[in-house]
C-alpha cells in the first residue's frame, strides 16, 4: 500500500514538470511542402530550404575513377 501512494504521489509531482522551450524555431513541414532541388550542406540551410544548386556543383572529369 505504501508503494502504491508513493506511486501516485511522484505520478502527480511529474504533472507539473515543463521542458524546455522551442528556441530553434523550426518549421512545420507537411506532405504538401516543395523543396527545392540540391545538396543541404547544413541544417539551417535545410530549414530555410536553401540548398546548394546542382548546377554549380563542379565535379571533376575523373570522378569515375572512384567507382
Amino acid at each position: 500500500m505504501k508503494q502504491f501512494k508513493f506511486i501516485i504521489i511522484l505520478s502527480l509531482l511529474c504533472v507539473g514538470l515543463h521542458a524546455q522551450n522551442d528556441t530553434s524555431q523550426l518549421v512545420k513541414y507537411d506532405y504538401s511542402f516543395e523543396f527545392k532541388d540540391g545538396i543541404y550542406p547544413d541544417f539551417a540551410s535545410f530549414r530555410n530550404n536553401n540548398p546548394i544548386p546542382y548546377e554549380s556543383i563542379i565535379t571533376p572529369p575523373y570522378a569515375d575513377d572512384f567507382f
